[in-house]
């Protein structure tokens, strides 16, 4: 049957979740208002002996952790426990330790109405630390053009959080139906969560979906119920959750698609609801550890399951085969190889034991390929010059060690998106030059400057296929001693825009391409053409998997890409 309504978790699916080591913090500042309103209400009154502000807060805090890890690594955790009903237990427990008075929580249960309306207070929450995903909105709209039913089904044992975000991101007008485990008693895995959203839609099971983040809460509800699911592989609530469950290799913790951000959602559930997979379709695991990445992806409506391939976001620190089996693995690494952080180290490892255990697989691009488009250095010193028989040449930038040319640029080593790296220094004397590297943090490159009067341009590879893209040059009058900048940004005050006038052959960039791929075997880069004259060009800055902006039809171009490498790895298997 056809889906007709979407159920969407709510945090780090819709939303996400800001400064979450501070969460606890916040909750606590929450308590802190609680325990005001319950003060103002003379709650107090009630009880013999009732705590400080800072013993209540204490106390609480220590609950809601307890019962909020429990509630987390359980799979069977089906009831909710709200807060409200905490916080009366506290009081009752702190009554009981220092008064001889000893009271339940039932002799108490007549002051539940009170506690529930201090729990539901949206002045006290702090909706400071969630944002939307950018795309969130106007896929909800977008559904709700479509005629698309839309419920919310979340877990948390304080719902008044998510209501107050949800109207502050305008989410609120736009679904039919909410179901808060705080509000309905049960929780995700729970089936009747799922019961109570179909019959709040009025929709069979057989036509809804379920979207969510966490596998052995969304996607678990969904195989229990017998729904289509959708995982939405973002930042997750909590990625070693899911590591752990991906480990387990068990079926129910299997979605029937994934994505990596909301708007690959719409065709994706076109996807699942009218295309029939070839019989040969070709399975591919995706790799982006950076969620700007994922939301660049998700933009160009790219790595969306179609007929001929079937695309799923993959984690790498637990075995992508206990996701199903692929073909490929498409993968942005770059950046793992710069991170001292030891998860990161782990998810290389576990790339490469994979590759090892499965060299059927084809690896786009291979990591051994990757060296020239790590380090800027290594890019100067090893690519070499390209000389073609018509007078063509194509060189890197020249490194600038003991002899001091002005002006030259200073960059990080690096090529990567770690902070920083696109922070770029023209020196134009050697004071200038001195005072920049007595400053950099990190190991500096030096290189000359080559003048952008000749012309610019960006170029996209995309395996044979290519897009040039003119770009401005800069150009300077009276400089000062240096100059630093972003070079993704705008050209800084102080240097003046170079409109690029110049027109560049395809038919070159394509020889340029073809040579570069025969170096270094990649086929997803870009770099920076310099023009020096009609026949000398300097490349710079070569990137690995790029950002594509503005790349024309990069979903068809990448999928052809795969089935083309695809192709030629297994005749040569």
């Amino acid at each position: 049957m056809s889906i007709k309504g979407v159920i969407f978790d709510i945090g780090q699916t819709l939303i996400n979740q800001l400064f979450k080591e501070r969460s606890y913090s916040r909750s606590e500042e929450f308590f802190s208002h609680v325990y005001d309103y319950l003060l103002g209400k003379q709650v107090s009154n009630h009880f013999e002996c009732f705590p400080l502000k800072s013993e209540f807060i204490s106390e609480l805090t220590i609950l809601y952790k307890t019962t909020r890890a429990e509630k987390n690594q359980s799979t069977h955790f089906y009831i909710e426990v709200p807060l409200f009903s905490q916080a009366l237990e506290v009081l009752v427990s702190f009554n009981n330790k220092h008064s001889q008075k000893i009271a339940s929580v039932e002799d108490h249960r007549h002051l539940m109405p009170i506690l529930e309306e201090a729990f539901r207070q949206p002045s006290f929450v702090d909706d400071s630390a969630y944002e939307c995903w950018p795309d969130t909105l106007e896929t909800l709209k977008e559904l709700k053009r479509l005629g698309f039913k839309i419920a919310l089904a979340s877990n948390t044992a304080h719902p008044v959080k998510h209501e107050v975000v949800m109207k502050k991101f305008g989410i609120s007008s736009i679904v039919d139906a909410d179901v808060i485990s705080g509000y309905c008693g049960v929780r995700k895995p729970n089936p009747k969560m799922l019961d109570l959203c179909c019959s709040l839609l009025e929709l069979p099971k057989e036509e809804v979906v379920v979207v969510g983040d966490l596998l052995d809460r969304d996607i678990l509800l969904a195989n229990l119920c017998g729904v289509r699911s959708i995982w939405i592989n973002a930042i997750p609530y909590d990625i070693e959750q899911n590591l752990k469950r991906i480990r387990e290799g068990s079926a129910q913790y299997l979605p029937t698609a994934g994505i990596c951000c909301l708007s690959q959602l719409i065709p994706t559930i076109e996807y699942l609801d009218s295309v029939t997979p070839e019989p040969d379709q070709v399975k591919v695991g995706y790799y982006f550890p950076d969620i700007k990445k994922k939301l660049e992806t998700g933009r160009k409506k790219a790595f969306v399951p179609n007929s001929k391939i079937f695309y799923m976001p993959i984690e790498i620190r637990s075995p992508p085969e206990k996701l199903g089996s692929f073909d490929v693995i498409i993968q942005k690494v770059t950046d793992l190889y710069f991170s001292e952080n030891k998860k990161d180290q782990e998810a290389l490892e576990g790339l490469q034991e994979y590759m090892d255990k499965h060299p059927e697989v084809l690896v786009l691009d291979p990591l051994e390929d990757l060296a020239l488009t790590n380090n800027r250095k290594v890019f100067c010193e090893q690519f070499p010059c390209i000389e073609f028989e018509d007078g063509v040449r194509v060189r890197p930038p020249r490194l600038l060690k003991s002899t001091k040319e002005f002006p030259c640029i200073v960059k990080d080593e690096r090529a990567c998106t770690a902070p920083g790296v696109h922070e770029v220094t023209i020196a134009f004397n050697s004071a200038g030059l001195d005072t920049v590297l007595q400053n950099f943090k990190g190991n500096p490159v030096v290189q000359e400057w080559v003048p952008h009067s000749k012309g610019l341009f960006k170029v996209y590879v995309l395996g044979e296929d290519f897009q040039v893209k003119p770009r401005c040059g800069c150009d300077f009058s009276e400089p000062p001693d240096f100059l630093k900048f972003n070079y993704h940004k705008d050209w800084p005050q102080g240097l003046k825009e170079v409109p690029n006038c110049t027109q560049i052959s395809n038919e070159v960039v394509s020889r340029i391409n073809h040579k570069i791929s025969e170096l270094t075997g990649l086929g997803l880069i870009s770099y920076d053409l310099l023009v020096e004259t009609d026949t000398q060009f300097v490349i710079v800055d070569l990137n690995y998997f790029p950002n594509y902006l503005g790349y024309e039809n990069f979903a068809e171009k990448m999928d052809a890409y795969v089935l083309s490498r695809l192709q030629k790895h297994n005749l040569n298997l």
